[in-house]
């Protein structure tokens, strides 16, 4: 056989299993039980996993976006209710140029917290005559947990 081809197992023998447990490998036999990918509940493992998602009712509330554009200064003013949610830690300003807004191609302006000045000012996307930019500000909890307000869309005026 040559060097580095690929052989598969003999009779008799198994492959070799990822338990899920580090530094665990075995070789599976007919009959032999396989391992277990189960963590007992509490366990310092599960502990360290993060949620694949948010906890029931604990999705944030999202703050209300406005947005015009300032001909004189040739920038985006951006401006917003106030968070009424408690639990929301941060504001994260993002946007996408264009007039949809993606959120696969979004880049991250600005943070705020909750208590700061709700105006944001910027010339994000907008550099050119009839250039177009889209925005979301995204309310966040400690946990990770977070939702975006309405889509702006301000065009800079051709």
């Amino acid at each position: 056989m040559a060097r580095g081809a690929y052989a598969p197992p003999r009779a008799g023998w198994g492959v070799l299993p990822h338990s899920g447990l580090l530094g665990f490998a075995g070789i599976a036999s007919a009959g032999a039980p396989k391992p277990t990918r189960e963590f007992a509940e509490g366990s310092a493992i599960l502990a360290t996993l993060p949620r694949l998602s948010p906890l029931p009712g604990s999705t944030p509330d999202a703050v209300e976006l406005s947005g015009t554009y300032d001909a004189a200064a040739q920038k985006t003013d951006l401006a917003w209710s106030e968070v009424a949610d408690g639990n929301v830690t941060e504001l994260e300003l993002r946007a996408t140029a264009g007039p949809e807004f993606d959120p696969e191609d979004e880049t991250i302006l600005a943070t705020f917290a909750p208590s700061d000045p709700r105006v944001w000012t910027g010339s994000f996307g907008l550099l050119v005559p009839g250039s177009a930019a889209s925005f979301k500000l995204y309310s966040i909890t400690a946990q990770g947990n977070e939702r975006g307000s309405n889509a702006v869309t301000v065009v800079r005026p051709g």
